[in-house]
């Protein structure tokens, strides 16, 4: 099981509030139940969900750019946003054949 304490190891989560952190350990154990991964990489596979979770709060609070001329307005995210997390956990899908979010291709004989 994945701690709070082995998410904020990592600089980027230091400062983030422990409550916060629970909140997306539970929402990423949510989704990695479902996921069909197996039982001996699950840990792995929470622990990068939940902080493209948190890294996903972190561009929300200093990572986007919003731009109005006249009528129109924009939102960008920073330049800077990088979510390796996500790509790792899709990654980890793809693995096992279980990431849905990139498509599949059957052939029919």
């Amino acid at each position: 099981m994945v701690e709070v304490a082995t998410i904020k190891k990592l600089p980027r989560f230091s400062e983030i509030d422990d409550d916060l952190v629970q909140l997306e350990l539970d929402e990423a154990k949510e989704v990695v139940d479902h996921s069909g991964l197996p039982k001996s990489v699950q840990d792995r596979a929470v622990r990068m969900y939940a902080c493209h979770l948190l890294t996903d709060e972190l561009q929300q609070a200093d990572g986007l750019q919003s731009f109005t001329i006249g009528p129109i307005s924009k939102t960008k995210l920073s330049p800077n946003y990088k979510d390796r997390f996500l790509k790792q956990y899709e990654d980890l899908l793809d693995s096992y054949g279980l990431n849905h979010s990139r498509g599949r291709a059957w052939s029919v004989d």
